[in-house]
């Protein structure tokens, strides 16, 4: 690494703000890997905010039997991973019903946002975690107007989106494999071991109708999270 240098005005090199920024993402993993929100001051953590004082940020949910990841900045975003409330397949999972773990569910995703410093938000859940961040726009949920869009990549297709009334202009892509074709309607969940609000699915097709957008082919063919859609690039 080189030496630490400053300017005439006595501002750090660049080495400094880069180690800075890595300590920062050091202090999200910790707070993103706890299973309820930690109570902290997030803002002495922050660097710099960019030029025009953005800070985008993707917020992943992942699926059942997953866990957090340790934040990235690519592409002059950031990627955060917080960890879902609840034990499943080994791993964690989004409980999204009833009630009270909804607003469980929120609070971990709303702490994850402040403690990076989000500005602007985009949601992308995957499987259970798509289930998730269906059921967070359908409930009008915008984490204080800094949401501008919700990927929904390859729902297990329960009823946590019947009734769904997102907020104006909220941005809404649907992605589906075709790999979950056990969850055609009226299938039931306990016995696939799938987390489904109202304990069975309801169509890919009456899913969509409901969620109010049509659903777009995923690039891939298997139940897996798309890494880069094009959506992280558009939707700002």
């Amino acid at each position: 690494m080189p030496p630490e240098k400053t300017d005439r005005l006595g501002v750090l090199s660049e080495s400094k703000r880069w180690r800075g920024r890595a300590l920062w993402l050091v202090g999200l993993v910790a707070l993103a890997c706890r299973p309820s929100p930690a109570r902290s001051d997030p803002e002495s953590a922050m660097p710099p905010l960019p030029d025009g004082g953005l800070r985008r940020c993707v917020v992943h949910l992942h699926g059942k039997g997953a866990r957090c990841a340790a934040p990235e900045v690519t592409g002059g975003l950031v990627h955060l991973r917080p960890q879902g409330n609840g034990e499943g397949w080994g791993g964690r999972q989004w409980l999204y019903f009833p009630a009270s773990r909804f607003l469980e569910m929120r609070q971990i995703i709303d702490h994850a946002i402040a403690a990076a410093g989000c500005t602007q938000v985009l949601l992308h859940g995957f499987s259970n975690g798509a289930s998730a961040a269906a059921r967070l726009v359908c409930s009008g949920e915008s984490f204080g107007d800094k949401l501008v869009g919700t990927i929904v990549d390859d729902p297990v297709p329960d009823h946590g989106v019947e009734g769904c009334a997102p907020k104006a202009g909220a941005k809404i892509r649907l992605y589906v494999t075709g790999a979950l074709a056990e969850g055609a309607a009226g299938a039931l969940c306990a016995p696939r071991d799938w987390t489904c609000e109202g304990g069975s699915t309801i169509g890919i097709g009456n899913y969509a109708r409901l969620l109010g957008v049509p659903p777009v082919q995923s690039p891939n063919t298997t139940h897996a999270p798309l890494a880069a859609p094009p959506e992280y690039k558009e939707w700002w």
